[in-house]
């Protein structure tokens, strides 16, 4: 059972997700919304050109946010471009979570540009994804629900990242009949995903649909040994990594420690205990899942095919703290395309 709020709407707003509900072969789903950064080196001029094109013609179709949760308002585009009231903040947070570190730097962010990121690295653009992420069968499936081009105006307070408008609306589940040849390959990357399995999360966090499976990874487990996937062991130093069933892996996350153990009647009597502490499933939150970016110019939608996910879990100080996250194990779907692995991603 997915959100109560998750439920067909009549036009003019327009639903997404709602073959979530009808798919019962879904086992689990999330909303997000993600920054990437895409390279699109088979387009001479971008896709934010692109976009910019049609919005001057009068044909592109912008969305706003609809009246309920899981839905979407198709806007009317002003003769040369939209009504004033359509910038939206992102704040920096969010920019740096999701880009990868090694791709800030190629960021320009002293000179003042339009939406479109023009004066980044050659062919460099930013966009943020509202994506629905789900666990089908043994696969992870990634539908972009909206994009919006992002950009950066420098001004007194030192500058802000914003989004003038949202378009390509996709309302997931079935893809659209697309020709392979008009397809254009706009780069791959791995966009990581952060549960908060043991809280409610906070605005901008990932937001799980799936209450009754809100963590997926005994799914993952069960999937494993029953032939369906394969998983890979991350935490061993080989270049190929070695396949292990989900019983080897959670012997090698059992931690065994041998305590004393005092007599209650007399505290000089001490034996010795073999205490295990096994992995705890809420600290498998995070997942980076690979995916190559295709633009569908004919339906003007923005399709993600997943091809390897990997699962982390959290890295803790003797205290408790979390470091940061560590692979676990992954899941290798497909090959990404060859050009998709140089330069930079």
């Amino acid at each position: 059972m997915l959100l109560p709020a998750m439920v067909v709407m009549a036009q003019p707003e327009r639903n997404y997700g709602s073959f979530l509900h009808a798919d019962t072969s879904i086992s689990w789903a999330a909303e997000a919304e993600k920054v990437v950064a895409l390279v699109p080196r088979s387009l001479t001029q971008g896709l934010n050109a692109f976009y910019r094109e049609r919005l001057a013609a009068g044909a592109l179709s912008v969305y706003e946010p609809g009246t309920v949760p899981f839905s979407v308002k198709r806007r009317v585009a002003a003769p040369g471009g939209l009504p004033a009231p359509q910038r939206l903040h992102i704040e920096r947070r969010l920019i740096e979570r999701n880009v990868p570190y090694a791709l800030r730097g190629f960021i320009d962010t002293a000179r003042n540009h339009g939406f479109a990121c023009d004066t980044c690295a050659p062919g460099l653009e930013l966009f943020q994804l509202r994506q629905l992420v789900y666990y089908k069968a043994g696969r992870f499936f990634v539908d972009n629900i909206l994009v919006s081009p992002v950009g950066r105006e420098v001004d007194s307070s030192g500058g802000h990242w914003y989004t003038s408008f949202r378009s390509s609306f996709h309302g997931g589940g079935k893809k659209p009949a697309s020709d392979p040849k008009q397809l254009v390959y706009l780069g791959t990357a791995q966009v990581n995903y952060y549960f908060n399995f043991r809280n409610v999360p906070g605005p901008g966090e990932e937001k799980v649909l799936t209450y009754q499976e809100p963590n997926p990874f005994q799914r993952i487990l069960s999937d494993a040994g029953k032939g369906r996937i394969r998983l890979r062991n991350e935490m061993v130093d080989e270049e190929r990594r070695p396949v292990v069933s989900p019983k080897k892996l959670m012997e090698q996350l059992t931690v065994r420690d041998t305590i004393t153990v005092y007599d209650v009647n007399d505290p000089n009597i001490t034996t010795l205990q073999v205490a295990e502490s096994t992995l705890d499933p809420s600290t498998v939150n995070g997942y980076g899942i690979e995916q190559s970016f295709y633009y569908d110019p004919k339906n003007d939608v923005l399709l993600s095919r997943v091809h390897r996910v990997v699962l982390k879990r959290e890295v803790q100080s003797s205290g408790g703290l979390i470091r940061g996250r560590a692979p676990m194990v992954s899941i290798d779907y497909s090959a990404p395309p060859q050009q998709a692995v140089k330069p930079i991603f």
